[in-house]
């Protein structure tokens, strides 16, 4: 399962510094994935426009307070005091994004891997067999069943795979994150 922040989707800039942990009870990152940091309100290095790398920091242009940012793996070691930067937000990346891409919005665009951890894989194998996708409820904090139709039952999928045999899959849904696979 792909998905990406939508709060950054468009834009790596931003005025809200929220920093999202997926629950581990339900995701597990993938190894696919590598955790990054964007640092904002940083002092100027004199950079010009577009995408400059500072010694595994990547600079990227962010108009909001006039002062740069910065995209940098947590491993780098990059001396953040010397950046002097005032806000950050971690976040997880696909590492392939990173090493195609060197655009920062390009790279959240594409998202970050998980997979499934503590839900009953008879369960979610079960909603799959009805032409279902596997979910997360965040009302619930629980598991969903994600029907073609738009509902939320594994017998309702049943039902709706006995109607359509050719039913499409049911859209993914994820409360404050956008699916992209």
């Amino acid at each position: 399962l792909t998905i990406a922040r939508l709060d950054l989707l468009a834009d790596p800039c931003t005025k809200d510094y929220v920093n999202v942990k997926l629950d581990p009870e339900f995701f597990i990152y993938t190894s696919n994935d590598d955790e990054y940091t964007l640092l904002y309100d940083c002092g100027s290095l004199g950079y010009t426009s577009g995408s400059v790398n500072f010694g595994g920091a990547i600079a990227f242009n962010c108009p909001i307070g006039g002062q740069d940012a910065f995209f940098v793996k947590n491993t780098e070691g990059v001396n953040l005091i010397s950046l002097g930067c005032k806000n950050s937000i971690n976040v997880s990346v696909l590492r392939e994004a990173v090493k195609n891409d060197s655009v920062v919005g390009n790279v959240l665009a594409r998202g970050f891997e998980v997979g499934w951890s503590g839900v009953n894989e008879d369960e979610c194998d079960g909603c799959t067999k009805t032409s279902g996708r596997c979910g997360y409820n965040s009302s619930t904090s629980g598991f969903i069943c994600l029907c073609p139709n738009h509902q939320s039952d594994a017998e309702i999928c049943k039902q709706i795979i006995a109607r359509s045999p050719e039913s499409p899959h049911a859209p993914s849904m994820l409360s404050s994150i956008s699916c992209l696979d």
